[in-house]
């Protein structure tokens, strides 16, 4: 019936054969480590699953302290990350010191540092590793990110972003005794108006640049028409614009300015202008027309050809203020303004902020004619269809480009464009018989692609880690540059074998300058993404900035500017005159000399020095034989 008393009464078993709760009950129960970690328990003592997990010793009844995972890997984890970033740095030194050899030997990279799938998946594995640590942004890196805002005396305030070109820090320092921050706003653009040699209701008209006059005076449309040129000097100076400037970015094509070209001349033959030119021509075409020939004149050997440079600018913003672009907006005051834009780029240095200005100007007319959304969708010409498109992708890669040399938002957002691609009328076959897009086609879709995601990298709110960019930066190589674009970077000019390659300039000056431009915007934009991690790098370890975790934007850093500066000497070997006139690209090699100077100066130390000092002589050699040569040399301007 009921349990006798002897049973109850026999001695118990070893209480430490099972786990014992808290009121005394025998077995049934996990231990409680088990319980914690929601694991299966074997119920012996100590149980199967402390064992394997090293805790054996708190079987059954204590529990380990609650941490974010296992410390044992996370130790075993953290001696594997040391060992590899030690095999990383000394791979680079080796590599480094490699490179170094071979460059005194010949001009080809030696075999074992081409890039091939294997050592970019290798590449790809020691960046996240490096950057595996970094779960959130340090205070030094959110102060990097901050940028610089520069305060003058009465207040003005200018800021340039953590990627801003090199070029804008001399802003700050006076210029004899001038104040940095007097700057000409829009409607001065630098210029003197008692230069100009214009009659006052001209000059009115200049002055109500860009939104215009409420009316306007009869003579003033007739008096702008006393100064245009003859047809064959507009022609002239037009052809130095379109060889040369519109090399890099081409808004306008030049069968739109031959059209704006017979409208003014009436034909070919005639060679002054026409009395009856405001019958079939608007204004802010005329005002292309000045903006083009003010470029062509800044490259002019006349004595005067300054000063009428800045005339035929001042004329041009004159007839833009006929016609107010807030109700006579179109394609062609996009082209106005675009160029307006390029040549504040060339003329002087004190014109930046106009030219940023504009920039936004520019946007809103761009969205106030609807050029983000694709012209299919409203039946136009073929003509029409074709510029607009063209037209949009300049604006929006010149934009994406400014922005960040700037180091500040850009005003277009490619989430709100379906605007297609114009056709590639440049492509070419090629040498491995495939078909290559022309430089125009590859820099849209280069900006499509890449610029895009750089943008929301640097100006977003959200503070990036090194992973993030590790994985901008794969991105952006994954970007090829078409073979007929790769540019050697021998002294001499000489083509470069590189693999199947074969890299060499071409014979046309103006195709030359597009394959340097792409291989600069490239390799520029590199340079300025990394810029920030190389110079804290620079900071953490003065000795050998390549021990560091931010060791690979010091690599990149040092080979964008090798590949900018080389590239550029290979360039003056062939085609001088031409590189002359194209003063933006020393503005890269110029933010290429500061980059490799910070490393000479204070990493004297460091694997890359020697090497990096001896590619700033070269940078310092293009300054003086080159850039003392050509007729400005702006150091902030876009490639």
């Amino acid at each position: 019936m009921s349990s006798s008393p002897e049973a109850s009464s026999e001695p118990a078993k070893d209480s430490s054969s099972k786990p014992t709760t808290s009121n005394g009950k025998k077995g049934g129960l996990s231990c409680a480590e088990c319980r914690r970690s929601k694991l299966r328990c074997d119920r012996e003592v100590p149980c199967g699953a402390c064992k394997k997990r090293g805790c054996a010793a708190l079987c059954p009844d204590k529990t380990l302290v609650a941490t974010k995972g296992n410390k044992v890997l996370q130790s075993q984890n953290q001696t594997l990350q040391d060992a590899v970033k030690r095999m990383t740095t000394r791979i680079r030194e080796l590599e480094a010191a490699l490179s170094s050899t071979q460059s005194q030997l010949t001009a080809q990279p030696h075999p074992l540092l081409q890039e091939s799938p294997a050592n970019r998946e290798t590449e790809s594995l020691m960046q996240l590793l490096e950057s595996g640590s970094l779960n959130g942004a340090s205070p030094e890196e959110v102060r990097d990110a901050f940028g610089s805002l520069s305060i003058g005396e009465q207040g003005q305030a200018k800021f340039h972003g953590q990627s801003a070109g090199s070029g804008f820090f001399q802003q700050l320092l006076p210029a004899g005794g001038d104040d940095p921050f007097k700057e000409s706003g829009l409607s001065d653009a630098g210029c003197d108006k008692r230069n100009y040699g214009l009659p006052y209701h001209i000059l009115e008209l200049v002055s109500a640049f860009p939104f215009g006059k409420p009316s306007v005076a009869p003579e003033s449309k007739q008096d702008i028409l006393q100064f245009l040129p003859n047809r064959e000097k507009a022609e002239q100076l037009a052809s130095v614009y379109f060889d040369t400037v519109a090399t890099s970015y081409r808004p306008l094509r030049y069968e739109d300015f031959s059209m704006i070209l017979n409208k003014i001349y009436k034909s070919p033959s005639h060679n002054q202008p026409s009395r009856a030119v405001w019958d079939d021509l608007h204004s802010h075409q005329l005002s292309v027309f000045f903006f083009v020939i003010a470029i062509g004149m800044i490259f002019g050997d006349d004595a005067y050809a300054k000063a009428l440079a800045e005339r035929y600018c001042a004329l041009g913003r004159a007839a833009l203020s006929i016609d107010s672009l807030t109700k006579d907006a179109s394609s062609f005051t996009l082209f106005a303004l675009f160029v307006l834009t390029q040549y504040y780029g060339l003329a002087d240095r004190t014109t930046n902020e106009s030219q940023w200005q504009l920039g936004g100007l520019m946007s809103r007319v761009a969205y106030q004619i609807g050029l983000q959304r694709d012209p299919s969708v409203w039946n136009l010409d073929a003509e029409e269809t074709e510029r607009r498109r063209i037209l949009f992708w300049e604006l929006y890669t010149w934009d994406a480009w400014t922005s960040i040399v700037y180091g500040r938002p850009p005003s277009l957002d490619i989430r709100f464009t379906d605007c297609r691609f114009p056709e590639d009328k440049e492509g070419v076959i090629g040498q491995n018989g495939e078909p290559e897009y022309g430089y125009h086609a590859w820099k849209y879709r280069f900006a499509a692609a890449g610029l895009s995601q750089i943008v929301t990298h640097i100006f977003g709110m959200k503070s990036h880690d090194y992973a993030s960019l590790s994985e901008l930066d794969r991105n952006l190589r994954r970007i090829q540059l078409p073979a007929s674009l790769q540019s050697p970077t021998s002294a001499d000019g000489e083509p470069v074998q590189n693999g199947n390659i074969l890299k060499s300039w071409s014979s046309c000056p103006q195709t030359a300058l597009m394959q340097f431009s792409a291989v600069c915007a490239k390799e520029s934009v590199l340079l300025y993404v990394h810029r920030r991690f190389f110079a804290r790098a620079l900071r953490l370890n003065p000795k050998n900035p390549l021990d560091t975790k931010y060791a690979a934007s010091v690599v990149t850093a040092y080979r964008s500017c090798c590949l900018i500066i080389q590239g550029l000497q290979s360039l003056c070997a062939k085609h001088r005159s031409a590189t002359q006139r194209m003063t933006s690209f020393f503005a890269s090699a110029f933010s290429s000399c500061v980059v490799l100077s910070c490393m000479i100066y204070n990493s004297p130390a460091c694997p890359l020095t020697k090497s990096a000092l001896d590619i700033l002589d070269i940078g310092v050699s293009l300054f003086t034989k080159q850039a003392s040569k050509a007729t400005h040399c702006p150091l902030t301007a876009e490639p």
